[in-house]
C-alpha cells in the first residue's frame, strides 16, 4: 500500500485534532465528577480550583508536546522519503 506525503499530513492533522480533543474530553469529565466534591467543601473551593486550573494547564501542555514531538517525527520520516510516494508504515 502506498501513501503520498498530503495523505501522511492530513494523518499527522487528524492524529493532532484527536490528541487535544481527548485531553479535553477527559479534563471535562474529571472537572464535572470534581464540581460535586468542591461543591461539598466550601472551604476548599479557592484551593481546589486552583490546582485543577494547574492540572488543566498540565495536561494541555502535554498534549502539545506530543503532538510536536509526533508532527517532528513524521517531517523527519516526510524529508527521508522518496518525493511523491513510500511505503506505508
Amino acid at each position: 500500500m502506498k501513501t503520498n506525503k498530503l495523505q501522511i499530513r492530513m494523518m499527522l492533522v487528524i492524529g493532532s485534532v484527536v490528541t487535544v480533543i481527548f485531553a479535553s474530553v477527559i479534563l471535562f469529565i474529571s472537572l464535572r465528577v470534581n464540581k460535586i466534591i468542591i461543591g461539598e467543601a466550601f472551604e476548599n473551593t479557592r484551593e481546589k480550583a486552583g490546582s485543577y486550573a494547574q492540572n488543566l494547564e498540565t495536561v494541555l501542555n502535554e498534549s502539545i508536546i506530543i503532538t510536536r514531538t509526533l508532527a517532528k517525527s513524521m517531517e523527519k520520516y516526510l524529508n527521508d522519503s522518496p518525493d511523491n510516494e513510500f511505503e506505508s508504515f
